[in-house]
């Protein structure tokens, strides 16, 4: 009776042990199929990711690049990194046909969802840096006009 307690925490034990072999069996199976990869084959898997790698990071470059420029001009720097690719594309897309006016409308209709919430969330983060904690009540008046 007394060992019942000491009992029990060894049978929940036993389980986490039991999950975490489950819960790693794939880690260990990717292990061993790169320790059966050649050097050779490894070397060339390398480059060929970095190839893939250098690629993506020019072809993110030739919408980043433009986005950014745009965001800084008209006040929304930061905001680019919390959309997608696709949604970079058309807000240049966006800009070039229809104007900033458009990319505004485009912008606060997005970030609008749950009452501002990301934005209110970046605005929070603001305040951790020195230099706009010490122009917080300006801020939040510029906020309120």
């Amino acid at each position: 009776m007394a060992f019942q307690p000491f009992a029990q925490i060894v049978r929940v034990v036993e389980q986490i042990q039991t999950a975490a072999r489950v819960a790693l069996e794939p880690v260990q199976r990717i292990r061993e199929a790169f320790a059966a990869i050649s050097p050779e084959q490894f070397s060339a898997f390398q480059q060929a990711f970095a190839g893939l790698a250098d690629e993506f990071r020019l072809r993110w470059d030739a919408v980043e690049k433009p986005v950014f420029r745009l965001f800084t001009k008209l006040g929304l720097t930061g905001l680019e990194s919390h959309l997608t690719r696709s949604e970079l594309l058309y807000v240049l897309r966006l800009s070039r046909e229809k104007g900033n006016k458009a990319v505004l409308a485009y912008i606060f209709r997005k970030f609008k969802r749950n009452k501002y919430a990301l934005l209110n969330r970046m605005v929070r983060g603001w305040w951790c840096v020195p230099y706009m904690n010490r122009r917080k009540k300006t801020i939040r008046a510029a906020f309120r006009r």
